[in-house]
């Protein structure tokens, strides 16, 4: 199975496949939503969707492991094609019987749930490493695709387009031309308290976005005429900064600290002399939230696999899992708020209500994907530290040998003894018996003139302190 580190072309697959899927699914929820009557639904329709998709991503979570297998994560995208497919054939034929209704509530939560399942698994199975580049990569090119098509007149074929994107988006995989890296993992049980705060955060933004999605059913908000002006500015500002950041006069990390605030800038900019009016922009609100969400979501999502010992379909279903349902109650609480009062009430509701949810959406997604990448930040410093630390260890082993005339199997022997590891252990690294490994190690204390593990320890730091500052040289 090809790995996601050093492995460009499977990084690229997922930046384009993931991108896509991000820009088609900000413009059904902004610009292009469908005209039909229940593709502009009510908030009865919306909550039904939100139901079957929550009871979907459920079903599927409760049988994770086996999505670790590369026949069922091709399955899971297939079968988010075809429910879109059949989704769009429903939608654009017409209907008014319970069972078209229905047909049609199923087919919409399944393209949902399989879809943002498939690739929170993509994003799951990166590397720290590969990370914060995918996501960077996937961004600017949702911006990209956004800002270009956003003003096309799609009309009654939004739906029919989006699913061609999202096809396209999974072929690479479908394909074979990359695969997941998933794996098994033990549980660490003294990193699981990290899991508190992370489906903590879950809960506030599913029902923080809750609202969002209701006032979308209620008022049926049309956004403005986007002006062409400003999307082709909106192209030269990501030129700008895709050439600064390959110039590396800013780094891909600086921009990805700021991704919920320039979420808000490039979905809101072709619609920023249409209105000033919050609720008509209401429907952009609900692609804002929901892109924030995921594009944190897709960088924490392999920095918490390895910190807490969770394969990446448990993680990734999970965390879904918690934000659909946290989604769902803010719904259920919206509506009986919104039902309680009058329609003057409801009137500033509407009015301000879209406006504080996704402010605290962006708010604390920005506030989360800071940390998330300050502390990514942190550890590469430990680890090249560490990396300094090891190679400084070599050449102080060379040393010791050289000084010390060991042999060539001794300088294999002595880092072993030298960082804690028992005579079995090195009997078993080298593939030499232990009677073998017992006189190499004896061999190596008699020549050092030392007489235990501690000893040997101050010889091998005194000489690391001396290595350090030979290499550092005078003050």
């Amino acid at each position: 199975m090809k790995a996601f580190s050093g492995d460009t072309k499977g990084v690229y697959f997922t930046a384009f496949g993931g991108g896509l899927y991000w820009a088609s699914s900000a413009l059904l929820l902004s610009s292009w939503k469908p005209d039909s009557s229940f593709g502009n639904p009510s908030s009865f329709s919306s909550g039904l969707v939100i139901v079957a998709t929550v009871a979907l991503i459920c079903i599927v979570f409760a049988c994770s492991r086996i999505f670790l297998q590369s026949r069922f994560q091709k399955a899971l995208a297939v079968a988010g094609i075809l429910s879109t497919l059949a989704y769009t054939a429903l939608a654009l034929s017409g209907g008014s019987s319970t069972a078209y209704l229905a047909g049609l509530v199923i087919s919409n939560a399944c393209h949902h749930a399989c879809l943002i399942l498939f690739w929170g698994l993509n994003y799951a199975a990166l590397s720290k490493s590969d990370a914060e580049k995918t996501v960077f990569l996937s961004l600017f090119f949702a911006f990209v695709v956004y800002l270009c098509l956003c003003s096309l007149p799609v009309g009654r074929y939004a739906l029919l387009m989006v699913g061609m994107f999202k096809g396209i988006g999974v072929l690479p995989f479908l394909a074979g031309r990359y695969a997941l890296p998933v794996a098994e993992r033990v549980l660490i049980p003294q990193n699981a308290r990290l899991l508190f705060p992370f489906y903590a955060s879950r809960v506030f933004l599913g029902f923080a976005m809750g609202p969002l999605f209701f006032l979308g059913g209620v008022l049926h908000p049309s956004l403005p005429e986007p002006s062409v002006g400003l999307c082709l500015l909106g192209l030269v500002v990501l030129a700008v900064a895709l050439i600064c950041e390959v110039k590396s006069f800013v780094s891909k990390n600086s921009l990805l600290r700021m991704a919920p605030f320039l979420i808000v800038g490039f979905l809101v900019l072709p619609y920023f002399f249409g209105t000033d009016q919050p609720a008509a922009l209401a429907t952009a609100f609900v692609a804002i939230a929901w892109l924030s969400w995921i594009v944190l979501s897709s960088t924490q999502l392999s920095d918490i696999k390895e910190r807490v010992g969770l394969n990446e379909a448990f993680l990734s279903f999970s965390e879904k899992a918690v934000v659909y349902f946290s989604l769902l109650l803010g719904f259920v609480v919206s509506f009986l708020v919104y039902n309680s009062f009058g329609e003057e009430t409801r009137s500033t509701l509407i009015d301000f209500a879209p406006l504080a949810s996704v402010y605290l959406v962006v708010l604390v997604s920005g506030f989360l994907l800071s940390n998330v990448i300050e502390k990514k930040e942190r550890q590469r410093i430990v680890d090249k530290a560490m990396q300094l630390s090891n190679d400084h260890l070599e050449l102080v082993f060379e040393r010791i040998g050289d000084e010390y005339r060991l042999t060539e199997r001794e300088l294999e022997v002595l880092p072993y003894i030298a960082k804690g590891y028992t005579r079995a252990h090195v009997s078993t690294a080298l593939v030499i018996s232990n009677g073998t490994a017992k006189t190499h190690i004896a061999h190596i204390y008699d020549k050092l003139d030392i007489h235990s593990r501690e000893e040997l320890y101050e010889l091998v730091e005194a000489q690391k302190r001396q290595f350090i500052d030979e290499r550092q040289g005078p003050n």
